[in-house]
């Protein structure tokens, strides 16, 4: 009956939260972290108190080498999205132009990646002016990209529409070229047609994943409530909608489901602010036109950030010998992007002390790394001792690379120790070794 329903694409760089020790830590046996496979069902949970029935994943995300892995049932409900050339012809026909201008190859540009040329430049620019430039871009450049695939697979998405409306604003008032400021105008009008709005749905009250995850998605799927559920949740995507009396279905389906239901213990009626098109003055370009290939589907922006915020608390506790959480996705929103990293040290006085780090990712040219400033003491002699002590007994076997075959050992990394900060540094071929040897580096147990 119902043919359409809400299908969510999870971003890259998510399975960057859920690492884990694939073996207990001790003193014969080096720590390996890996990604936890059973995280995707936390994950799956949340999203099913969106009420998505389907879950994108882009080519390069981890949990997409790990599909063939899953359930049988979350296997079905889960797809790849086609990156093929009509999405980056879509995203290269705004920005073409701009990259030009900029003196940006965008051949080279990769949206998806968190270690790209478009992110590069703007590390190694010293210029303040073109730097601030090259960022707009590389902003939104990235932040485009979801949006495109979301209006071609008719998906809720997730961007940051703020600071992307921003970066476009920044980029109309200093670009020179007509059909830089005309392409940024046109995304623009289109950006700015999105409202928030409050809408109801499901909230996990008692995490029932991994166990029950399965049996109850599968019912969920031949709930005819839930369905309908899913399909109103879609519905906000299409531009001619009216929304609040889709808000007020959604409400109306879901009083229903879980009277049905006896899900009082792990489920209850909720609510989540997303950013719909209003569908109100879109522009009318021939290039938007050419985008939406006569579609009515704009896709809701949703905040996955807390979504993927709780199901990895919800993982964490599951974990059987310790997680990673130091903020690996410290690179992944932007170069700027700062984080906690704590640690408790036990002295040779047996004296515990905690220090908290600031934390951003780095690029340093070629090389990568991450900079660690404490914010509640100073960084003595002893500390320093202590960090240089547990960097290297914690990194005593080289780290392969699975895809490039590469291989960096413990004096491949350079670290600095100074009073001020501990800067990490190194050569990374991908994301996936980064995260790998900030993991095995970074993540203390005395």
């Amino acid at each position: 009956m119902l043919s359409e329903f809400n299908k969510i694409l999870l971003p890259q760089g998510t399975e960057e939260s859920f690492l884990a020790l694939d073996s207990p830590w001790s003193d014969d046996k080096d720590a390996v972290f890996s990604l936890d496979k059973k995280s995707f069902n936390y994950i799956f949970e949340e999203l099913i108190s969106r009420g998505a029935i389907n879950l994108a994943l882009l080519p390069d995300s981890g949990y997409t080498r790990h599909l063939d892995s899953y359930d049988k049932v979350l296997k079905t409900r889960t797809y790849i999205v086609d990156e093929k050339t009509h999405i980056f012809e879509s995203l290269n026909t705004f920005f073409k132009p701009i990259a030009e201008e900029l003196d940006i190859d965008i051949n080279q540009c990769k949206p998806s990646s968190t270690f790209n040329y478009q992110r590069l430049i703007v590390s190694n620019e010293e210029n303040f002016i073109r730097k601030q430039k090259l960022k707009s871009f590389a902003i939104a450049y990235e932040n485009i990209y979801p949006l495109i695939i979301g209006i071609r697979e008719k998906t809720q998405i997730s961007l940051e529409l703020e600071k992307t409306i921003d970066s476009l604003q920044a980029l109309k008032s200093t670009c020179r070229s007509e059909n830089s400021r005309k392409n940024c105008a046109v995304l623009l009008g289109l950006l700015n047609t999105y409202k928030p709005v409050e809408v109801p749905g499901l909230r996990v009250l008692k995490s029932f994943a991994p166990l029950e995850l399965v049996d109850n998605f599968e019912y969920f799927l031949k709930d005819e409530l839930y369905r309908e559920y899913s399909y109103h949740a879609s519905s906000l995507g299409k531009i001619k909608i009216k929304t609040q009396e889709t808000i007020d279905d959604i409400k109306r389906v879901l009083s229903k489901f879980l009277k049905k239901n006896n899900y009082s213990d792990t489920i209850d009626f909720g609510s989540k602010i997303i950013s719909t098109s209003t569908g109100v003055q879109l522009p009318t370009f021939k290039a938007i036109q050419t985008l939406l290939h006569e579609t009515t589907y704009l896709p809701p922006i949703i905040s996955l950030p807390s979504l993927i915020s709780t199901a990895r608390d919800n993982w964490e506790k599951s974990t059987r010998y310790g997680c990673v959480n130091f903020g690996v996705n410290i690179m992944q929103d932007s170069i700027d992007t700062e984080q906690e990293l704590s640690y408790t040290l036990t002295t040779s006085n047996k004296e515990q002390i905690e220090l908290v780090f600031k934390t951003r990712g780095k690029f340093y040219g070629e090389e990568v790394g991450v900079e660690m400033i404490p914010t509640n003491c100073e960084l003595n002699d002893s500390v320093l001792e202590l960090f240089k002590s547990f960097h290297k007994s914690n990194f005593t076997k080289p780290i392969t690379c699975d895809i490039h075959k590469n291989s960096i050992k413990f004096s491949d990394i350079e670290l600095t120790y100074g009073k001020s900060k501990i800067e990490v540094r190194f050569c990374s071929c991908c994301q996936d070794t980064f995260i790998h040897v900030c993991a095995q580096l970074l993540s203390f147990h005395q």
